[in-house]
């Protein structure tokens, strides 16, 4: 599960932390910003490495990426939302329906969260 995303003052701690030792650890700069190394590492690594980090280029990139529009994969009227609002009629769980999928080597089939989520936001039409 995803945690809450960087915020621009964090960022910029990042790059402050990058600016003052280019080969600081990634775990010093993360008790600096309250994050796990591993977010620091990735956040950088993502965005121009320890030389090019700018924090509000990266700032940009991340909103832009949280403004794309992602339409749920079994809201397309094919055969794959068929059978699974099918079995979903039945009452088989999402976690089932996936198994089986997976067994019978399915191509394209959906995972587990993606198939709650159609059905909580509605896109499969079962209640």
């Amino acid at each position: 599960m995803p945690g809450v995303p960087l915020s621009l003052d964090e960022r910029e701690e990042i790059g402050v932390a990058l600016i003052e030792d280019r080969a600081v650890p990634w775990a010093v700069i993360a008790r600096r910003v309250g994050r796990h190394r591993t977010t620091i590492s990735r956040e950088v690594t993502a965005h121009g490495g320890r030389d090019g980090y700018r924090p509000a280029v990266a700032q940009t990139a991340a909103q832009a990426g949280l403004a794309r529009p992602r339409a749920c994969r079994l809201a397309v009227v094919g055969p794959l939302r068929d059978r699974v609002a099918g079995e979903l009629k039945l009452g088989r769980s999402p976690y089932a329906i996936w198994a089986d999928m997976d067994a019978e080597g399915v191509v394209g089939r959906a995972c587990v969260e993606t198939i709650y989520t159609c059905v909580y936001n509605g896109a499969l039409g079962v209640t």
